[in-house]
C-alpha cells in the first residue's frame, strides 16, 4: 500500500524530510505494529543515545526532522517511552486501523 495517499499536504511536508529509508519499516510499524529496525525502535522509545548510536549518518542528521514528524503527525501513542512503543506492537492492529480511518476522514472533509 502507498500510505502517502493518506497524508494531507502539510504532513508530506515533513513526511519528505523524514530520511526516506526510515519510512517503510516506520510506515510497517505504524499501519501495520510490526517492529522495526534497531535505530527506528529507539527513536521510537525515546532513548536518544541508542538512537545516536545505530544511527547512520542521514538519519544522525536528520533527527530533527524525524522526532518533528512524529511529534507533527503520529498518533502519540504510538512513540515516546519504550511502554508507548510494546502497546502499539501489541495492539497496534487496531490501533493502526483507527489511525488509518481518521486520516481516511480528515482528507474527505478537506
Amino acid at each position: 500500500m502507498n500510505y502517502d495517499e493518506l497524508f494531507n499536504e502539510s504532513d508530506m511536508r515533513l513526511r519528505n524530510c523524514v530520511p526516506q529509508h526510515l519510512l517503510p519499516g516506520l510506515d510497517l510499524y505504524v499501519f501495520e505494529g510490526i517492529k522495526p529496525g534497531g535505530c527506528l525502535q529507539a527513536i521510537l522509545k525515546n532513548d536518544l543515545i541508542e538512537s545516536f548510536s545505530r544511527a547512520d549518518e542521514a538519519v544522525q542528521h536528520g533527527m530533527f526532522n524525524i522526532v518533528t514528524y512524529l511529534y507533527n503527525v503520529l498518533p502519540t501513542a504510538c512513540y515516546g517511552s519504550p511502554d508507548n512503543f510494546y502497546h502499539w506492537v501489541d495492539n497496534g492492529n487496531s490501533q493502526a486501523i483507527n489511525y488509518k480511518n481518521y486520516l481516511i476522514q480528515r482528507k474527505k472533509e478537506n
